[in-house]
């Protein structure tokens, strides 16, 4: 279980492997998408008082037009008010949905968000959580609505941010505040996603009843990787207006290899920024006391975790460091050395 407002490295990293289990109980993208909505919903509490801290989770996908199950393309269909339609239209389909009222657990009975069309940048800039969503991860609306091959191939080395709205009420970029944020109690919504070799994009949105810390956030970017690498294996058919074919396993693998090598990239950000956010913690504690773990490593050490480069390596003399800090420390750079390998 995680707590979302004392979301920690080894929470990341426990969180992440449990992730990519998942791959092992899906069978398709929709059963996967299933299995992490549920996921994240059952297991973010609030351990002060037990409770799920998830009003609602949800999971989408882009797709054609012309790929879509009978009944969203004829949802689509209405909200065309007669205009044609091009079979290579982008839309952002919900595959799965959990929540705290009933009709939030049935994609069928989401009338509003079962699909959404992407018909031009003008359009989808007119949804506003939508079009912020596209910008906080980093992406041009444009290369959603046109995924190109070789653009989609640079992507293999971008990690992607992380939407976050950390004060819902109120904002404008989260629609429907009387019906939805007020009565549900929402306070923030983090989002995170990325792009597959396919051109599909893959986003999951949390609609949090506590407030979510940037901290926390940027630490999805790493379970948005662990996402990646879940649902990769599952996607077949290319959606590029130009190339129709299936992806090939070789692809996949080397998708799923660029995915690793940005997994480790992000647990070394992640590691020095939360190295440099508990030290400067310490530094402005009134008595001057620094934290057992950061007193235990030398400046010479600190200078070469920061300055290392690719290494990233240090020494730490773990008889300084009190036993409740070990454990977790130790349980950390196990997850992590077991990502590298």
């Amino acid at each position: 279980m995680y707590d979302l407002k004392k979301f920690t490295l080894q929470d990341m990293a426990r969180c992440g492997e449990a992730i990519q289990q998942l791959e092992l109980q899906a069978k398709n993208v929709d059963e996967m998408a299933n299995l992490l909505v549920n996921y994240f919903y059952n297991h973010l509490i609030d351990k002060q008082t037990g409770e799920k801290t998830c009003a609602l989770v949800r999971f989408f996908m882009t797709y054609p037009y012309i790929e879509l199950d009978q009944e969203s393309s004829t949802l689509v269909d209405k909200m065309s008010d007669g205009h044609s339609i091009s079979h290579d239209m982008k839309c952002l389909s919900l595959l799965s949905t959990v929540g705290i009222q009933p009709e939030w657990n049935s994609t069928q009975l989401s009338n509003r968000h079962r699909v959404i069309p992407l018909v031009d940048k003008h359009k989808v800039e007119q949804i506003p959580m939508i079009s912020q969503l596209f910008y906080q991860l980093g992406l041009d609306i444009n290369n959603v609505l046109h995924p190109d091959p070789n653009f989609v191939a640079k992507l293999e080395s971008k990690i992607f941010n992380v939407f976050l709205v950390p004060d819902a009420l109120g904002n404008p970029h989260i629609p429907d505040q009387e019906g939805f944020v007020v009565p549900s109690g929402i306070k923030s919504v983090l989002g995170f996603g990325s792009m597959l070799p396919t051109g599909n994009l893959f986003v999951l949105i949390i609609f949090s009843k506590v407030k979510i810390p940037r901290n926390t956030a940027d630490m999805f970017k790493n379970l948005a990787l662990s996402a990646r690498m879940a649902v990769l294996p599952l996607v077949t058919n290319k959606i590029f207006k130009e190339e129709k074919s299936k992806i090939t396993e070789s692809e996949k693998l080397s998708s799923l290899l660029a995915t690793k090598r940005n997994l480790l990239e992000v647990y070394k950000k992640t590691v020095i920024e939360q190295a440099n956010h508990l030290e400067n913690i310490s530094l402005n504690q009134t008595n001057n006391q620094s934290s057992p773990l950061l007193s235990s490593i030398s400046n010479g050490e600190k200078d070469s975790l920061k300055k290392e480069g690719a290494g990233y390596s240090i020494s730490l003399d773990f008889n300084k460091i009190p036993e409740s800090e070990r454990v977790s420390l130790l349980a950390w750079l196990r997850s992590a050395i077991e990502k590298i390998e």
